[in-house]
């Protein structure tokens, strides 16, 4: 067995706070034995409510080895540095994520079983797990997007399903930056239907085609960032805000006017309305 190496693993962000404030100041200006001295105290500290990991023993020993070594300030420098640059790094909204949304799943068992496809072929085209393979295959199954031949025993597309499919890929194409065409315009009835299911979607599990609508839906002239934040069910932290707005006025969906003040433009307007009309593919039916 391999010995384990005396290394930062037990300092971090926490413990590195803890000790700045029973100093009072930074842990580089620290003399080694005003650190010692505080290590000693968390013998006596209660670590528990402090966020502390290990026992105050262990801490203790590890440190008071750590700091004699002439390692400790090293470390910790190293470890600010690793949160300075996760602070400033940017989040990025994009289609081409690593994990698929269900929306694309969905779309793409429809593109394969456009002739007809048993289970098992489907499982290994589309790449699923057979749990995932049968959620999928019920959901499509009841909104009327795919069929059941129980004579061949294949799953095929639809009309709908094609239609679903045209509608999904105009989305992708808004987020893409290309050209699309007229999204359809809905009666009343049917958009105050549409705009209620997009309410409920909120308090559930969001995708990027669901945060663009519920960034976009607002009816006010302008918007900032509390009111994207609140249009999104408050699930959206500072820096995936400030990524989604950099996100949509690239693909001019938002257009800047202030400081912290953005309008919807044409375009943004048209992938609401482009949405709307998808969303009564999966809920409203």
């Amino acid at each position: 067995m391999s010995r384990r190496k005396t290394s930062s693993f037990l300092i971090n962000k926490t413990t590195i706070d803890i000790i700045e404030e029973e100093a009072g100041k930074p842990i580089e200006k620290i003399s080694q034995d005003k650190l010692l001295k505080i290590v000693k105290n968390l013998m006596t500290t209660d670590f528990r409510s402090k966020g502390l990991k290990y026992q105050p023993q262990y801490l203790k020993h590890r440190f008071t080895k750590i700091i004699l070594e002439g390692k400790f300030v090293d470390f910790v420098k190293k470890i600010k540095n690793q949160e300075s640059i996760k602070n400033q790094e940017k989040y990025q909204p994009s289609i081409n994520a690593k994990y698929r949304t269900f929306y694309d799943i969905r779309d793409n068992i429809l593109i394969e079983c456009q002739n007809g496809l048993k289970k098992t072929h489907i499982t290994y085209i589309c790449d699923l797990s057979y749990s995932s393979l049968n959620e999928n295959l019920d959901n499509l199954l009841r909104l009327g997007l795919l069929e059941y031949d129980e004579k061949n025993k294949i799953y095929k597309t639809t009309d709908l399903g094609l239609d679903f499919d045209y509608s999904f890929q105009q989305l992708r194409k808004f987020l893409c930056n290309e050209k699309v065409d007229k999204p359809i315009e809905l009666d009343k009835e049917t958009r105050a239907l549409a705009i209620s299911a997009l309410h409920e979607i909120k308090e559930h599990k969001k995708t990027i085609y669901d945060f663009c609508a519920l960034i976009l839906e607002n009816d006010s002239e302008t918007i900032n960032r509390y009111d994207i934040r609140h249009a999104s069910g408050g699930s959206l932290q500072s820096k995936k805000i400030d990524g989604y707005v950099e996100f949509l006025i690239g693909l001019n969906f938002l257009e800047s006017i202030g400081t912290n003040e953005f309008k919807t433009t044409q375009r943004g307007r048209q992938y609401f309305e482009a949405y709307l009309n998808f969303l009564l593919f999966n809920y409203l039916r």
